[in-house]
C-alpha cells in the first residue's frame, strides 16, 4: 500500500488551491473550469479529483482555510489584555488582502 507523505500531501493541495484562487479571481467561478485549475497547478485532472471531488469543494476549501487563519487571529486578539490591542489585530486581518483580487 502507497504511504502518503502529509507535507507533501499539504504543499499540493496548497497550490491546488492557490490555482483556483487565481482562476477564479481571473475568470470567476462559473468562467473557470477544473482543467484550467489542473493546468495553471501543473497537475492531472486524477490529482485535482483526489484533492477535491468537485469544483465547489475547491470553492468551500478556499474559504474554509480562510475561516481558521482568521479563527487563529481572533483566539490571539482575544487572549491580549488590552481590547484595543486585539481589536486592532483583528482588523488588520480582515482588511489586509482588500487589494488582493483573489480575496
Amino acid at each position: 500500500m502507497r504511504t502518503v507523505n502529509p507535507e507533501q500531501h499539504a504543499c499540493k493541495r496548497a497550490r491546488i488551491l492557490a490555482a483556483a484562487a487565481e482562476e477564479f479571481a481571473a475568470n470567476g467561478v462559473d468562467g473557470t473550469s477544473t482543467a484550467r485549475i489542473c493546468r495553471r497547478a501543473g497537475i492531472g485532472s486524477g490529482t485535482l479529483f483526489h484533492y477535491f471531488p468537485t469544483k465547489k469543494a475547491i470553492f468551500h476549501a478556499l474559504f474554509a482555510d480562510d475561516l481558521a487563519r482568521t479563527a487563529e487571529i481572533r483566539d490571539r486578539a482575544l487572549a491580549l489584555a488590552d481590547p484595543e490591542e486585539g481589536f486592532a489585530l483583528l482588523f488588520d486581518r480582515l482588511t489586509a488582502d482588500l487589494d488582493d483580487p483573489r480575496a
